[in-house]
């Protein structure tokens, strides 16, 4: 029996986000291998670098570093986006398959469009996500690198410590794998740049297919994961319904593993079940519903501890803690948002 569309769309974002990790490793593997000559850069820095400097100084003869940094993210850059135009193949045809089973199940006949992989890539490029584009992403852990390498040797010259303690900050410790180390850094924000750029992707790829065939869909419907490493704001849209082209769509913040599922012309409801981190629950489950049959630590641990004290006390629903937006509210927002509902 075929799966369900919720149920297809979970598992095709578990397998997204297995992706991910993939190409993340593959980029931090080129990140590790430039490490040895990046030191040896640095290290050439600190003997050339006198006791007493200026910070022009310091700047000119960190020229190489910042130009081997420039080459290394632009291999980085040109791997990743290699990576999301093949990917964009594969979510051309899933979204296809989405629709026809969709369209199937309830007895439509239509005939679907299928959209261009090449145009999907073209407008993920073109679409910032957290308010930038892959390129600036890219960019800002380029730039961000060169600083804490700059700032972490000019503060090790004005605390006078050696250059071996110096490159230790940068580099990290072999004990702790260098997951201590300034360079560390980069590695993690490549590790959530890779992952949001995929989702990205595939969620720009899913509009795409949901406005060429417009003709037969009500809307989406916004889907969140249930489970703990769920946001609030995520936990808020999951389970809304949007018009086809408008709606807050995922990714909503680094990291996001929020999904959407078409809804036809006249459907209220969604069929089979879905994932939650507790096994298969029913598709219509809301996450505020899912929310209230969890332990309190788990409550308290996404909405926060006085946050979760209102949610079980007054029975109020998730979204309640975030404005039409999405953003999320202070308590005193709230209360005061409360108020005005009853003229107070």
């Amino acid at each position: 029996m075929a799966a369900s569309e919720l149920d297809a769309v979970t598992r095709h974002q578990i397998y997204t986000g297995r992706y991910s990790t993939s190409v993340a490793n593959r980029l931090i593997a080129i990140l590790n291998r430039a490490d040895k000559s990046l030191i040896a850069q640095i290290e050439e820095v600190l003997q050339e670098a006198p006791e007493s400097f200026k910070a022009q100084r310091i700047q000119a003869l960190l020229v190489p570093v910042s130009n081997q940094l420039k080459a290394l993210y632009t291999e980085v850059g040109s791997d990743l986006k290699a990576a999301l135009r093949e990917f964009t193949q594969n979510e051309a045809h899933f979204n296809l398959a989405l629709l026809k089973s969709a369209a199937e199940r309830a007895h439509v006949t239509a005939s679907l469009a299928s959209v261009s992989p090449n145009t999907v890539y073209a407008a993920a490029m073109a679409r910032p996500f957290q308010g930038v584009l892959l390129r600036e992403a890219l960019s800002g852990v380029e730039a961000g690198t060169a600083t804490k390498i700059r700032d972490a040797i000019r503060m090790g010259i004005v605390e006078g410590r050696t250059n071996d303690q110096i490159i230790r900050v940068i580099r990290g410790t072999k004990a702790s794998g260098y997951a201590d180390g300034l360079l560390d850094w980069s590695r993690r924000s490549v590790d959530s740049l890779v992952r949001t750029a995929v989702n990205h992707t595939s969620n720009v790829a899913r509009q795409h297919s949901y406005e060429a065939n417009s003709d037969i869909l009500g809307g989406w419907m916004y889907v969140a994961t249930l489970d703990g490493r769920t946001t609030l704001k995520c936990a808020s849209l999951s389970g809304k319904v949007f018009p086809v082209g408008k709606g807050p769509m995922p990714p909503q913040h680094w990291g996001c593993r929020s999904s959407s599922i078409p809804m036809l012309k006249g459907q209220d409801k969604l069929f089979g079940q879905r994932a939650s981190k507790d096994g298969p629950v029913d598709a219509n489950l809301g996450f505020s519903d899912w929310l209230r049959d969890q332990p309190a630590d788990v409550q308290d641990d996404i909405l926060g501890a006085a946050r979760a004290e209102l949610f079980r006390a007054k029975k109020i629903q998730i979204d309640r803690f975030t404005d039409a937006r999405g953003n999320v509210l202070t308590l005193d927002e709230l209360k005061r948002k409360d108020k005005e509902l009853f003229g107070a």
